[in-house]
């Protein structure tokens, strides 16, 4: 018997505020961890050129990306019983998604982000989490979860909480595809990941995980073909592509030069592509295609789901090439 659902995505549901001006600095000091900073002078106002405010969150970014696709998907979710909950709601209608898990709290406000966007198109994000920002087992016990897969995206805790997540959901025999946050890689078990279909992590928490720095690409992929086997992992790195590992087969697949309006929703925006297309069996270099097309289709729009890829063929085909067996 078919699931209700083909995916339900698990994780925060936001409101976005998305802020551009040109007058916005970006300035190198290694003093942060990526070692580039977006400053303004304290005490000074700054001219804003353009502004967009819309729903956000790992969760409604890639139930809606997926929906988009063609796959029947829901929204796990918290959010507050305000104004800005309306948006989210109103969102997830749009594209066809399954409101009946987007839980609300009373008198909590719905988790909020401010995005600075800079001249290149790169952001800072200031965050208010809100009541999604502490989702446990214990929160979607109670929830229809009919699905054959689960996209769960950062739960805003920690690696114990979100292993919880994961061990129920594999009791329930649901495949997972995990998006984590930062925060959950830190004292993060790497053995564990064993218990995961796909991992889609970015090359900052790759670094957390395995405490490799940022820089040394190669050792992180020598560190994932090492620890992993069953886990298929998605190893990002923005404007420079991705990574496929697994079985300790490598495979990197190209991203292409376009001109980015704002990088917000990138990263669910290629998960969730190349996730159609694993889900649905059409062969990694096909998933990695949707991949990078859905993503590099989304920056070049304002907001995270104003860009979803319309047709997998508007773009030419990436380069993508097998590394090593």
């Amino acid at each position: 018997m078919s699931s209700q659902f083909d995916v339900i995505s698990i994780g925060s549901a936001t409101i976005d505020a998305i802020l551009k001006s040109k007058d916005f600095k970006v300035v190198k000091n290694k003093g942060f961890e990526t070692g580039l900073a977006i400053c303004e002078m304290y005490g000074s106002k700054t001219s804003i050129d353009d502004f967009y405010i819309g729903s956000g969150g790992g969760a409604t970014n890639s139930s809606c990306s997926l929906s988009h696709l063609g796959m029947k998907t829901s929204c796990v979710s918290v959010v507050g019983d305000d104004v800005f909950s309306e948006f989210i709601y109103d969102d997830l209608l749009k594209y066809k998604v399954g409101i009946d898990n987007l839980i609300v709290e009373k008198n909590k406000k719905t988790a909020f982000s401010t995005i600075l966007t800079a001249p290149d198109g790169g952001r800072t994000v200031m965050v208010y989490r809100g009541p999604c920002s502490n989702i446990t087992k214990k929160s979607i016990e109670s929830q229809k979860l009919d699905t054959g897969w689960v996209y769960l995206t950062n739960l805003g805790t920690n690696f114990e909480n979100a292993k919880e997540v994961i061990l129920f959901l594999k009791e329930k025999d649901i495949k997972v595809f995990w998006n984590p946050g930062l925060n959950e890689m830190e004292n993060a078990d790497i053995s564990f990941l064993e218990n995961i279909d796909v991992l889609n992590i970015n090359v900052e928490e790759a670094s957390k995980l395995s405490n490799l720095s940022m820089e040394n690409v190669k050792e992180i992929l020598k560190f994932f073909v090492k620890n992993t086997s069953k886990c298929a992992v998605l190893l990002t790195l923005a404007e420079k592509g991705a990574f496929f590992i697994q079985n300790k087969q490598i495979i990197h697949v190209s991203s292409f030069k376009v001109t980015v309006e704002n990088t917000v929703g990138a990263g669910d925006a290629f998960g969730s592509g190349f996730l159609y297309g694993f889900a649905n069996d059409l062969g990694i270099e096909r998933s990695l295609e949707y991949g990078i097309k859905n993503s590099v289709s989304v920056i070049q729009k304002t907001g995270a789901k104003e860009g979803f890829l319309q047709d997998i063929n508007t773009l030419p085909k990436p380069n993508i090439k097998k590394i090593s067996n």
